[in-house]
């Protein structure tokens, strides 16, 4: 089927809707916030850390919606995470990028830290996965959009070291932004947690022998592989099973993968000091890969490469891409000691970030969705009608 047909068809079964244009935002730039300048809406996300709420600014309708991610200090200190969380508001204040989640504010109360953050509503790319059969042309976009993405996070020399699909949102134009900075940390020198997800974790960080950033180079073949495979390519029964596989680079690609897609995936999956985008040319080496060469990156910086999937959302306030939860299923914060509440007592959450008026990204949201399930092909939508109104 000519590439052409098959984004059109990619482009119909998730149904095209017009973009609302963001209106002017806050005229503010620098303040000290609290949860009562807020309107809180549906909670889009849950965890082990707390929840995520939609929210808007009160008195300003004209405002597009906003993620608040709300941690009780009480579970950060219970889960030893205060340190954790520190890393990740450091992180946040330093990057931004089209393709990052942006940190918009930051400040704390007696029991909780708030975060608040773009709504990207448009939901989570491991959704996608899970449903269709992703084009060549679509997956060469995304990819090129994390590729970016990471390049920038490394300028500042973070590593991410959780890029997996269940952490890349889709805003309402279809393109990607990377979420979820839990992990994320300034790599210099190097790291030595062993942390992430299992089965995205490069063999360094497997064998504990000191990380850097090319640990998100890793896992971005690993998700190069997912995105048009549906599978993972290290698995076993049991989890030790898997890092003995991907410490041997144990795997298989599938044939039907394009050759060049193949190409990519084996050049990211090697040792370190072979790895493509760790080597003298550093990113470059991967721009230059032949998979990418109809792709301008400086065109998909500027998102003026239309991405074949949009999300089907009414309107920058619509959560239906994510499961919403009841608020009686949280229960309040407990207080905290003089000395915990000591731990809390650093400078990066006072304050907030500056609010960039001339924006036009503002769009993320959080969720949780896991790959399988039944995948349709897109030939079955061939005979529906194409509106664009």
């Amino acid at each position: 089927m000519p590439a052409s047909v098959t984004g059109l068809l990619f482009s119909l079964c998730l149904d095209w809707k017009k973009p609302d244009t963001p209106g002017s935002q806050m005229g503010r730039s620098e303040a000290t916030w609290k949860l009562s300048d807020l309107e809180l809406g549906a909670t889009v996300g849950v965890g082990s850390f707390g929840r995520v709420r939609v929210a808007k600014v009160k008195d300003s309708p004209e405002t597009t919606p906003m993620a608040l991610k709300i941690t009780h200090k009480a579970t950060l200190i219970k889960k030893k995470m205060v340190t954790q969380i520190k890393d990740e508001i450091k992180v946040l204040r330093m990057v931004n990028h089209p393709f990052l989640v942006r940190l918009r504010a930051c400040w704390q109360d007696e029991r909780s830290m708030y975060m608040l953050m773009d709504f990207v509503n448009g939901g989570e790319l491991s959704t996608v996965i899970k449903k269709w059969n992703i084009p060549q042309m679509q997956g060469q976009l995304w990819v090129a959009e994390l590729i970016l993405a990471i390049e920038h996070m490394h300028s500042k020399k973070v590593a991410h070291r959780d890029v997996k699909p269940e952490n890349v949102l889709l805003d309402r134009l279809g393109h990607l932004v990377l979420t979820d900075f839990g992990f994320a940390k300034v790599a210099d020198p190097l790291l030595w947690t062993k942390c992430g997800t299992y089965e995205y974790m490069a063999p360094e960080v497997v064998q504990r022998t000191g990380h850097g950033c090319a640990v998100d180079w890793w896992a971005l073949g690993v998700l190069t592989y997912v995105l048009f495979a549906c599978d993972m390519p290290f698995h076993a029964d049991t989890k030790e099973g898997t890092y003995k596989k991907i410490v041997k680079g144990e795997y298989s690609i599938p044939r039907h993968l394009p050759a060049e897609v193949q190409d990519l995936i084996r050049n990211l999956l090697k040792e370190r000091s072979q790895r493509l985008g760790c080597m003298e040319e550093g990113v470059a080496g991967i721009k230059k890969h032949p998979w990418f060469s109809t792709i301008d990156f400086d065109e998909v910086l500027h998102q003026r490469v239309p991405s074949l999937c949009r999300p089907r959302v009414s309107s920058a306030e619509d959560t239906s891409r994510f499961k919403t939860h009841s608020e009686s299923d949280f229960d309040d914060p407990p207080a905290l000691s003089v000395e915990q509440q000591a731990l809390f007592d650093f400078d990066v959450c006072e304050g907030r970030t500056s609010w960039d008026e001339s924006s036009e990204r503002f769009l993320p949201g959080y969720g949780c969705c896991s790959i399988g399930g039944r995948k349709q092909d897109l030939v079955e939508f061939a005979e529906v009608n194409h509106s664009c109104s």
